[in-house]
């Protein structure tokens, strides 16, 4: 059955569609139920009271999160009748205390409003009764989002058309409330309770653009710049340049092309991307363009006079601004140094983390926030914005120690770590905006202490180790295509090999190749001596993606591991880390990769 009811307040109109699953056969003859998608853009896929999952139809769906009270409930699989996807609908979130508040889920949303429009989005709530006594009129409850009454008096069973049987409500052109969507579910009869929730864009939702490729900072003199704005999830564009550096050319294309008059010189460019179709959405770009010399001859400089005012071994580390932020092990200070002064502010300057546990993984986003996952077992998300943390309100789907990190597409992509003492191949991408997690396709090669990086397009894994104890390490360079969602390696295809197996490494892309830097092993060949544990790495391999060849840099001054790497106006910061293979040997070094 199908039912379509308006409701309209003086606030605003929601359409609500309830019906059954339409029927499917498969190929032996059996009826089963499917999820048509929703058709704008996914933002929340919650299996409510369940783990992560990949349903029927390919799709990932997060762990239970952004509830407010209750308990979850669970059937086998085997007992859902006819659907698709039976793992999907055979957990439950409810709530069956008379006196508890109702069962609220909070989701975030991109919320923008232009004149009188705001953007609406599609919620989609599942349910199927597998409780005791479950009959038409055992349970019925009203759905709310936000003051709006979307559903009244939905009987779980009758709507479905018996228990054990899946059913779905949709809800179009819902507006948020203070950029989210609060679901509440209310009892009428038996206690609320919902199987799985989906949220996507409306039709004419604008969500911000986003560059899909960042240009370059630095260009070698003699060369040209060149950048050709492309967007994420958008139509055609149009760019306009604003202001630019003198030689500075707009072709018809949109490409902009300079040729520099003389190393040293810094470009500044302004530009606005704008969608031409389907939204119409407008981007603001700003950024500078360092010219090195011809043939860069890098080298690594000690900065003694800037040694860290704490020592640190597993580190992570972050630009916000002009301000390297640098966090490890334990400790819970939030250390800082001002890239233009040259000097460390006091270390007490900056409210400490949240959460100290070491070995966390970061990504700076959209160059605002700075967000640290996983940690010393931990599933707690923390953020940074250059004046206070905040903790997520949903947390990691896994716990690892030591995974993989990079920001990409305006979110963090982690990949991997250890759990229980072994790595892990588990993958998730975090959006600090929504406060949201979404899964994606798991590591060919499970890996902890490896490095993370990307080039805006791609998202890289390089070595890293089976398990929490110092390893000889993998060779293994390990590439993600987003669009795709699909994984290659250096183990099954042509992509070369890192010259020396290793972990505890850092990475970082830096002039349209990856600087991989550091690093430890038990008894691996190409390390220098690093104490009783393992030896420790003082090398520095380049990977040029669009060569697939590799090259060796100017090595460290001093070696180490657990040291994160970033890169600012032309240079490679790299601070602190452990000059000892495993934890005992944190330093307060700060060397600079100069051009």
């Amino acid at each position: 059955t199908t039912t379509t009811t308006t409701t309209t307040t003086n606030r605003r109109t929601t359409t609500t569609t309830t019906e059954a699953l339409p029927p499917v056969t498969d190929a032996a003859g059996n009826t089963l139920v499917t999820d048509p998608a929703l058709p704008g853009t996914s933002l929340h896929r919650v299996n409510c009271g369940g783990p992560s999952l990949l349903d029927g139809q390919g799709r990932w769906w997060t762990a239970d999160y952004a509830f407010n009270t209750g308990k979850v409930s669970s059937v086998e699989p085997s007992a859902i009748v006819g659907a698709l996807s039976p793992v999907l609908y055979s957990t439950d979130h409810n709530d069956v205390r008379k006196q508890s508040p109702d069962l609220i889920y909070l989701l975030k949303v991109t919320s923008s409003t232009s004149g009188e429009q705001t953007d609406r989005y599609d919620v989609r709530l599942h349910f199927a009764e597998f409780g005791s006594g479950a009959a038409a009129g055992a349970r019925v409850i009203d759905v709310f989002v936000g003051d709006t009454q979307v559903l009244e008096g939905y009987d779980l069973v009758a709507e479905a058309g018996g228990p054990l049987r899946p059913s779905y409500a949709t809800l179009q052109a819902v507006a948020p409330t203070d950029g989210a969507l609060r679901v509440r579910l209310r009892r009428v009869t038996g206690a609320p309770k919902i199987n799985a929730i989906q949220v996507a864009t409306s039709a004419g939702t604008k969500l911000p653009l986003v560059l899909a490729t960042p240009p370059r900072d630095t260009v070698a003199f003699g060369s040209q710049f060149s950048f050709e704005p492309m967007v994420v999830d958008g139509g055609d564009v149009t760019v306009a340049l604003v202001s630019g550096p003198l030689g500075a050319v707009q072709r018809s294309s949109g490409q902009l092309t300079w040729t520099p008059s003389a190393p040293g010189d810094v470009g500044s460019f302004e530009l606005v991307v704008t969608e031409t179709a389907p939204l119409g959405r407008r981007l603001n770009v700003r950024f500078d363009v360092v010219v090195t010399t011809a043939t860069p001859a890098f080298a690594w400089q000690l900065r003694a006079s800037s040694s860290a005012p704490t020592r640190l071994g597993q580190t992570a580390a972050g630009i916000l601004g002009t301000t390297l932020l640098l966090v490890g092990d334990n400790d819970p200070a939030t250390l800082a140094f001002d890239l233009e002064a040259q000097v460390w502010l006091p270390s007490d300057q900056l409210p400490a983390r949240p959460n100290p546990g070491g070995v966390h993984a970061g990504a700076v986003i959209d160059d605002t926030t700075w967000c640290l996952v996983g940690g010393s077992g931990t599933t707690l998300v923390q953020c940074f914005d250059g004046a206070a943390w905040t903790v997520s309100e949903n947390p990691m789907p896994w716990s690892p120690a030591a995974p993989a990190a990079a920001a990409l597409r305006g979110e963090a992509y982690v990949c991997g770590g250890i759990v229980s003492n072994v790595a892990v191949t588990t993958c998730g991408r975090y959006h600090p905006g929504l406060d949201r997690w979404m899964m994606f396709a798991d590591l060919p090669v499970a890996v902890g202490f490896a490095a993370g990086a990307s080039d805006g397009r791609y998202f890289y894994v390089f070595g890293g180790r089976e398990t929490g104890d110092v390893a000889n390490g993998l060779e293994t360079v390990q590439i993600y295509n987003p669009d795709q969602d699909l994984w290659v390696t250096s183990d099954s295809t042509p992509v070369r090999k890192l010259p020396f197996a290793r972990s505890s490494l850092g990475a970082i892309y830096f002039n349209a190749e990856f600087f991989i830097i550091g690093g430890e092993t038990k008894t691996g060949s190409g390390a220098l001596s690093g104490g009783t544990e393992g030896r420790v790495y003082d090398r520095v391999d380049v990977y040029d993606p669009a060569a697939n060849q590799w090259r060796v840099a100017a090595s460290l001054p001093t070696a180490r591991h657990g040291a994160w790497p970033v890169a600012f106006r032309g240079q490679v910061y790299l601070a602190a880390g452990s000059t000892i293979a495993g934890d005992s040997a944190p330093s307060d070094i700060l060397a600079v990769f100069d051009a």
